[in-house]
């Protein structure tokens, strides 16, 4: 196979190749991005494209199509020697794509590349894509890498791919980013679980809350663990919902910090008390403020007092965890600057 892979592996490829040395890409990559920092000449952009956990997520049938004279049965995993040359046949998908796509009406090459016929460069699984900096051949290259993810369920790491502009306006730049950005759902609580008026540790705890990724028993179980379903508080099957819109102890904490703060909550249901807090959490004032760091504070006090009966011998009551919601709330808002004093503002902060 070893022999052979000259011939399989277009010269795009320069890792794992007998004859082939990643320095010439390098040195062949820093000539076509000479001057990117230059404001003149014809828009043009280079695309890092990183793949997530590369080796891990290739479609083993995907594998099958590029390798079917060569019988295997394991499919791919990191540290295997022929797993190397295996990946990059897999790769080669992704360069029949191309292929493909500068034939496609309104792709434009990269201005230093189309002489060569160059539209990318491959280091192992790390990947240099070459175009020109204009709508149509932005939106030709997601449909590649969309149809190339379908195939072999190989999938982009956003936070560690780029974009590289040369000589692009920025209202070009703009246009591009939006073309090409995964778009998640919005949800009503991100600025004030992220806010400057939170303690990190506090809000990280609620964020992971609001993602539905705490580790409480339920998920436990499924992931196959042996533990007790139980909720140390209520002695019912211990979940998300149950730990913390409907276990006694948190509503008895949270009604007290409520009381606390003048805000007296309606009587709901198990399902309404959830979104009550997302949307009356929300806002600017000083009682909001206030509000969403007692939350906060709460949420993480109840995960604590969790943690302490799940995993040593003491408890508390309610009421001790209540005072000390309160504490961490004062602590937090006593650094507060430019809040507005008026009596009410006062009353709440005493």
């Amino acid at each position: 196979m070893k022999s052979l892979m000259d011939d399989l592996i277009s010269l795009s490829q320069s890792a794992f190749l007998l004859g082939r040395n990643l320095g010439d890409s390098v040195l062949m990559l820093q000539e076509l991005v000479h001057r990117y920092h230059k404001e003149d000449g014809v828009p043009k952009a280079a695309i890092k494209i990183d793949l997530e956990k590369a080796y891990d997520m290739v479609e083993w049938e995907s594998l099958w199509v590029g390798m079917r004279w060569f019988p295997s049965t394991r499919g791919l995993r990191q540290g295997d020697p022929i797993s190397s040359y295996l990946f990059i046949v897999v790769l080669e998908i992704f360069n029949g794509r191309m292929r493909k796509a500068r034939k496609k009406s309104g792709f434009t090459f990269h201005p230093n590349c189309q002489q060569l016929g160059i539209t990318h460069l491959s280091f192992a699984y790390d990947m240099i894509i070459l175009v020109s900096a204009d709508m149509t051949s932005f939106q030709v290259l997601k449909e590649t890498l969309r149809v190339f993810g379908d195939l072999t369920s190989l999938k982009l790491n956003c936070d560690k791919s780029k974009i590289y502009f040369g000589s692009t306006p920025q209202e070009l730049k703009k246009c591009v980013w939006e073309e090409l950005r995964q778009r998640e759902v919005k949800v009503p609580w991100t600025k004030w679980v992220c806010s400057r008026y939170e303690i990190a540790r506090y809000g990280f705890v609620s964020w992971v809350l609001f993602h539905g990724k705490l580790s409480t028993k339920d998920r436990l179980l499924r992931w196959g663990m042996d533990v007790d379903p139980k909720c140390v508080f209520c002695s019912k099957m211990e979940s998300q919902e149950n730990l913390f819109f409907q276990c006694h102890f948190f509503a008895r904490v949270w009604r007290l910090v409520l009381q606390k703060l003048g805000a007296y909550k309606v009587s709901l249901s198990c399902s309404q008390k959830r979104e009550w807090c997302i949307t009356t959490l929300r806002g600017r004032s000083f009682k909001k403020r206030l509000m969403q760091v007692a939350f906060m504070c709460a949420v993480y006090a109840i995960w604590q007092e969790r943690n302490s009966r799940v995993f040593g011998d003491g408890q508390v009551s309610a009421d001790i965890v209540y005072h000390t919601v309160v504490a961490s709330v004062h602590g937090r808002a006593s650094s507060w600057r430019h809040i507005k004093r008026s009596k009410e503002n006062l009353r709440l902060y005493l």
